[in-house]
Parts: structure tokens; C-alpha cells; sequence
């Protein structure tokens, strides 16, 4: 899991992060969630992009609604 993830990228905040989860999993609120026991997805393709921006397309993604960028480079990728 997440346990011990956060703790050296981001210090004090990390430690907190870290209580937060590990209460959260004590009180099995972390349990029956939607995608548990699966692989995370690949999110490679975002590492160089920033966060906010890729949760935004996450988020409409997930919505149904896609930029329409977004229908062009899957056009480019099928004629690839």
C-alpha cells in the first residue's frame, strides 16, 4: 500500500499523510472502495506534466468529456 510513500518525498506533511491513511485503515474506511486489490493505472505519461492539469484530465476523462486534443492524438495513435 501507501505506507511509508509519502514520508520522504514531502517530510512533516508526509508523516501527517501517513497518520491520515494509517487511521483510515484502522477504521476499515479504506476498505470496499471502487478499484481495491487492483493495480494502479499507468500514469508514465503525466510525470512531466503538471499535477493540477493531469488531475483536470483525469477528472473530465473520467467524466466522459475529453479536450478535443485528446480524440486527436487517439486519431494519430490508430493511424500509427
Amino acid at each position: 500500500m501507501l505506507v511509508g510513500y509519502y514520508e520522504p518525498m514531502f517530510g512533516s506533511l508526509g508523516k501527517l499523510v501517513e497518520r491520515q491513511i494509517k487511521k483510515a485503515q484502522a477504521e476499515g474506511q479504506l476498505e470496499g472502495l471502487e478499484g481495491e486489490g487492483q493495480p494502479l493505472p499507468d500514469r508514465s505519461s503525466e510525470a512531466q506534466t503538471d499535477p493540477a492539469v493531469a488531475a483536470g484530465h483525469r477528472i473530465m476523462a473520467q467524466a466522459g468529456v475529453l479536450p478535443e486534443e485528446f480524440s486527436i492524438k487517439k486519431e494519430l495513435d490508430a493511424a500509427r
